[in-house]
């Protein structure tokens, strides 16, 4: 599991953001989390890929959002807000605090980045709601050294203003650990008082890539930062 024990505690309410594999780190936290506590659920605040690991819950469908009766032994429960074509929409701030007072465990996507491994947030976006324990910001070693001609970054043209890039250059690991872990990039949507945990991902494919990239998050921030696999179930921590 990433998370050490210190961090395994009743009542985390957990935000997943960032890009390169959101939903899948999502169901595979709420696969282990569901071992060690019996009610744990699983949800979104945007809209989030169809995932065929777990069954899914509408809240529209679920009266009062009272989840008691619902819980089953060793298993997460998704609860979602609806299907819209290919895709699941997210469920709002206000269901997600109906709903984490009443489970040990609540994970939850809090932005969405089209299965691309980085991105840019716009002014518009939410931020991670406040009553947040933790933030697991993700980000995929498949953009290392590719550049947003390459199309490997959501948002490319507001990405480039943002940064003040050109579409050609390589995006480099000591600038992919700035956007994802300063005030200017990634942390401009996570209050300053939540605890924060980096996950490098698609270590099995990009692993001296992966291992580079997380080294370079490290020496931007005091945060744990891990590298690995969500597929192949692997991880490492940084140190």
């Amino acid at each position: 599991m990433i998370f050490g024990e210190s961090e395994i505690l009743p009542g985390n309410r957990i935000a997943i953001m960032g890009g390169g594999g959101k939903t899948s780190l999502l169901h595979r936290l709420g696969e282990e989390f569901s071992q060690l506590f019996p009610r744990v659920v699983m949800t979104a605040l945007t809209r989030s890929a169809v995932h065929p690991e777990h069954p899914i819950l509408f809240a529209d469908d679920v009266p009062g959002l009272d989840l008691t009766p619902l819980f089953q032994p060793q298993k997460p429960l998704c609860i979602m807000g609806g299907r819209e074509r290919n895709k699941l929409t997210g469920i709002s701030v206000d269901q997600l605090e109906r709903i984490y007072p009443q489970v040990d465990v609540t994970l939850f996507e809090s932005d969405g980045a089209r299965n691309l491994p980085l991105k840019a947030h716009l002014p518009h976006d939410p931020v991670v709601p406040p009553f947040t324990t933790l933030v697991v910001i993700l980000v995929g070693a498949d953009v290392v050294n590719t550049t947003l001609a390459d199309c490997w970054v959501h948002r490319p043209d507001i990405f480039r203003e943002k940064w003040q890039i050109t579409p050609n250059m390589p995006l480099s690991v000591e600038f992919i650990a700035r956007v994802v872990s300063t005030p200017a990039g990634y942390l401009e949507k996570v209050p300053a008082d939540i605890s924060r945990i980096y996950f490098v991902n698609k270590g099995d494919a990009h692993r001296e890539n992966a291992r580079k990239l997380a080294a370079a998050i490290h020496a931007q921030t005091p945060a744990p930062v891990f590298w690995g696999s969500i597929q192949r179930k692997f991880w490492e921590c940084v140190s």
